[in-house]
């Protein structure tokens, strides 16, 4: 099952989607912002199948 979250790049500011498997748990990664380019990791908690939370930060 995919979900989907707005992220804001916090390098440039801009905000941008991201589709998610909430099948498979809380996770941390690392993304490049769709119109910078800068790396930011992105933590997201989900239970029982939600997203609960999600955390944006410079990597």
């Amino acid at each position: 099952m995919t979900d989907s979250i707005s992220l804001e790049c916090p390098h440039c500011g801009e905000t941008f989607t991201l589709a998610l498997d909430v099948s498979e748990g809380s996770a941390e990664f690392i993304v490049d912002c769709e119109v910078c380019c800068a790396p930011m990791t992105v933590a997201v908690r989900i239970v029982d199948g939600e997203i609960e939370r999600v955390d944006v930060s410079a990597a």
